[in-house]
């Protein structure tokens, strides 16, 4: 599916965040000893679409609604959230630093797009793009230093 109007960018923003926010819920489930990691980002999705929706519906007009400020492919974008049974918390590392890697992306290029018409929820966009990169550092933090998450 491609995405064009910005009302489109906003369902799907909301529907990574959410999505990926479930993600993060079930790993702290599963993963115990990461738990504090999965639940601040699952708490952080919130923020995110909190942040990303005020500033649209602060500058939206139905002008700019109905101009297209987009041209992203969401297969591009969409992250695998499956994670095997039996995976291993590295394992389950590995997966979200894919997936934070993959999100990041759609933000940054969504960012990039609607820089010309909506410069603030560009900005918006690139801050939770800058978010979503800085947690693949916190997770490699949690990785013992001899397994990586290469």
């Amino acid at each position: 599916m491609r995405i064009h109007t910005a009302s489109e960018g906003m369902r799907c923003a909301r529907a990574l965040e959410t999505e990926s926010s479930r993600f993060y819920t079930e790993m702290a489930q599963r993963y115990p000893e990461h738990a504090t990691i999965f639940h601040s980002f699952a708490e952080e999705n919130a923020k995110n679409v909190a942040l990303i929706e005020r500033t649209y519906y602060e500058a939206a007009t139905d002008a700019i609604e109905g101009s297209f400020c987009f041209a992203l492919d969401l297969e591009d974008y969409n992250p695998d959230l499956r994670l095997a049974d039996g995976a291993s918390s590295n394992e389950a590392l590995r997966r979200a630093v894919e997936i934070e890697r993959r999100i990041a992306s759609f933000y940054a290029m969504a960012a990039e797009q609607s820089r010309g018409l909506l410069s603030d929820l560009s900005q918006a966009l690139a801050v939770v793009a800058r978010k979503r990169r800085s947690r693949c550092s916190r997770m490699e933090l949690a990785v013992p230093p001899e397994t990586g998450l290469g």
